[in-house]
């Protein structure tokens, strides 16, 4: 403080000493204190944008349903999945018995209003199992070596989706449909 009341008096060489005993000390000062303030700012800005960008649960549910989902039509998957896991295929499962002459046979199953889809329940090679197949169902049969053929690509137990077969199935279908 001396060094300020007496820098009138003493001129310009006293001015240097009174800079560095009393500005010096204050600019530093001062850049400490809006230092420790530009710190607490950063923190209460980052604390406040981390809230504003946390979901809310209706946000956090609508993220989980298009990320795994719907609930709703993967719980009605499951069931279908359940469903046709406890149906047994079989031949007697089959509505209509597709056959390559004695070689080959598969049987499907379609029933409308019950399944979505038409089902490949069985298949069996050489004359007794095609017969036998024919006996234990008491299906329609068909004669159709290329429907016969197209259809071994397509495992047992599973829906027959492919369009190519869907259209090459429906005349047996609409055909079984008229018989029976």
């Amino acid at each position: 403080w001396e060094a300020l009341i007496l820098g009138p008096v003493c001129g310009f060489g006293c001015a240097m000493e009174t800079l560095d005993g009393v500005v010096l000390p204050m600019v530093i000062g001062a850049v400490a204190v809006m230092a420790v303030m530009a710190m607490f700012d950063y923190l209460v800005q980052r604390s406040e944008f981390m809230r504003e960008q946390m979901m809310t649960k209706s946000e956090y549910k609508r993220e989980m349903k298009e990320a795994t989902g719907d609930p709703h039509l993967k719980g009605a998957l499951k069931r279908d999945r359940k469903q046709m896991l406890t149906t047994t295929s079989g031949p007697g499962q089959a509505t209509i018995i597709v056959s390559a002459g004695s070689a080959l046979s598969v049987g499907i199953r379609y029933v409308h209003g019950e399944t979505p889809a038409p089902i490949l329940v069985a298949r069996a090679k050489g004359l007794p199992a095609v017969r036998g197949m024919a006996k234990k169902s008491g299906a329609y049969e068909h004669s159709d070596p290329d429907l016969v053929k197209a259809l071994s690509r397509v495992a047992v137990g599973s829906y027959i989706t492919d369009d190519a077969l869907i259209a090459q199935i429906a005349p047996v279908l609409q055909q079984a449909a008229v018989r029976h």
